[in-house]
């Protein structure tokens, strides 16, 4: 089975993953399937959007600056299982990159025939603003919530770290401590109805 993530960058209270900054979920889903290849929404604007019309893309458009080392409509035609990562909740201003939305990419998957599952933060709350249920747009794709237990993510975060392998520009990478909350006061912030307070082992983190 040819397995695609599609990284639409995730902004949450939890952690940044808008680049330069690489998210957990995207290293994590990929530690899961290691042969999985890797597209950005910038990959997949550059296609669909622009038709690979566009020249000296890494200096002019935001929209189209983060591109991998793949080819989003040669993966894409032989892609099986499509897994979209999107939501922003705390949403800031990004100089060298712009987050996809569910109104964005639906009309931009609608041709594409493989099974689609949509994880990240857009799962758990209201995309741009938190809140306790995702958007509501009719789609075709399944919801998923790939929160690996911490004993799961000794090994699944040590080899989804060849994902970098896919990225040609340098990242920053952000690293999981921790998960829930044990206040739960925080209008914007919706880790409180993820899971309870835990702290992963300081070995595992190292």
């Amino acid at each position: 089975m040819n397995v695609t993530i599609l990284d639409c960058y995730t902004d949450e209270a939890s952690g940044l993953g808008v680049p330069p900054y690489l998210g957990t979920y995207s290293r994590y889903i990929f530690g899961q399937f290691p042969e999985a290849k890797y597209l950005t929404i910038d990959d997949l604007r550059l296609w669909k959007t622009y038709d690979y019309k566009i020249k000296d893309t890494a200096k002019t458009n935001i929209k189209i600056y983060n591109l991998t080392n793949n080819n989003a409509k040669e993966v894409i035609e032989k892609t099986d299982l499509l897994i979209i990562i999107l939501g922003v909740h705390v949403p800031g201003k990004y100089l060298s990159a712009l987050p996809g939305t569910m109104k964005e990419i639906v009309p931009l998957l609608k041709d594409v025939k493989c099974k689609k599952i949509l994880t990240g933060p857009a799962i758990f709350g209201t995309q741009l603003e938190g809140g306790k249920f995702f958007e509501e747009v009719k789609h075709d794709f399944e919801l998923k919530d790939y929160s690996f237990e911490f004993s799961t993510l000794k090994n699944i975060s040590i080899k989804g770290s060849k994902i970098l392998d896919q990225i040609p520009n340098k990242r920053m990478i952000e690293i999981e401590t921790g998960r829930g909350c044990n206040v739960g006061k925080c209008s914007f912030c919706t880790e409180p109805i993820k899971s309870t307070f835990i702290n992963r082992k300081m070995e595992d983190v190292l």
